[in-house]
């Protein structure tokens, strides 16, 4: 199955290539990166 957004993309590329590094904190704030995206896009349409 596809990774379901470029953070989980990302995290699985980073992880092929070098398997022995923890992932985590990058996932979190790539997550935390387009939960901001997000966010920003809906406020623009209210503000």
């Amino acid at each position: 199955m596809a990774p379901a957004n470029r953070t989980a993309r990302a995290a699985q590329s980073w992880h092929r290539e070098r398997p022995d590094l923890d992932m985590e904190a990058m996932e979190i704030i790539g997550r935390l990166n387009e939960l901001s995206a997000l966010l920003s896009r809906r406020l623009q349409t209210v503000f």
